[in-house]
């Protein structure tokens, strides 16, 4: 079982906080079900990978 410390949960600002999370994430998937590292994988997979982009301006167009 994987030493677990607590998540640090926090918006992925770089191309390296990105690629470290989904390491997380790949050393999580064989884990388990029921154990802490399950639950921390739960986690991880629930939160979005690609957050809601804003409302458009009135007279903007999308993209």
């Amino acid at each position: 079982m994987k030493n677990l410390q607590p998540l640090d949960l926090h918006p992925l600002k770089t191309e390296s906080e990105y690629e470290a999370a989904l390491l997380e994430i790949e050393s999580l998937l064989e884990v388990p079900p029921g154990t802490p590292e399950a639950a921390c994988l739960d986690l991880l997979a629930t939160l979005p990978s690609d957050p809601p982009q804003p409302p458009l301006k009135r007279g903007e167009k999308s993209l």
